[in-house]
């Protein structure tokens, strides 16, 4: 078990290097590996998998899973909701099936090695109550995950009255939020 000591910086910094450090991590009902995943768990992924409203939903979506953690956790939330999980990065993609299938939803929980993109062309039957999207680390996310294409792919899959819950790391106002207020308007455009 590593451990860090850093003198004089705020404590989210420290959970954030902590979090960093753990090969396994553990919550009250299930436990993770992410030694094999580069996104690593974190404040704004546990945030999204904790007020992610899925309550009513039966069919969830999640983008870009990473580990599983937003998954498992909204399978802990909801005890009917079936779970669909996409990830682009193999070693991800069976990181987290490994993660979900420990898990007591295992049989409630599905991960799809996959974009978004071949994920809607290949499914365009499905349609979910619940599409969370969870991509942006940092300050500057992946472009094409902003596309007009990407949203029109989120709009083929969400039902009528679903929710997108999109976990935007970045500002609104000013000249340096004219990337966030573009994700708006691109999303009330579709």
């Amino acid at each position: 078990n590593k451990k860090v000591f850093l003198h004089n910086t705020n404590m989210s910094f420290l959970v954030y290097i902590y979090y960093r450090l753990m090969s396994v991590f553990r919550f009250k009902q299930f436990a993770m590996s992410q030694d094999r995943c580069a996104m690593k768990i974190g404040t704004d992924g546990v945030l999204l998998g904790a007020w992610a409203f899925c309550k009513q939903a039966s069919q969830i979506l999640d983008i870009g899973t990473g580990t599983g953690l937003i998954a498992l956790m909204l399978a802990q939330r909801n005890p009917v909701a079936h779970i669909d999980a996409l990830e682009i990065n193999i070693e991800a993609a069976e990181q987290a099936n490994e993660n979900m299938q420990a898990s007591p939803w295992a049989n409630r929980l599905t991960v799809f090695p996959t974009s978004l993109q071949t994920f809607a062309s290949e499914n365009k039957e499905k349609k979910y109550d619940l599409i969370v999207f969870d991509v942006f680390k940092g300050e500057n996310p992946p472009a094409y995950l902003l596309s007009k294409e990407n949203f029109e792919h989120l709009n083929s899959l969400i039902k009528l009255n679903g929710i997108i819950a999109i976990n935007f790391n970045g500002f609104l106002n000013g000249k340096i939020g004219k990337s966030g207020r573009s994700i708006i308007k691109t999303i009330l455009n579709n």
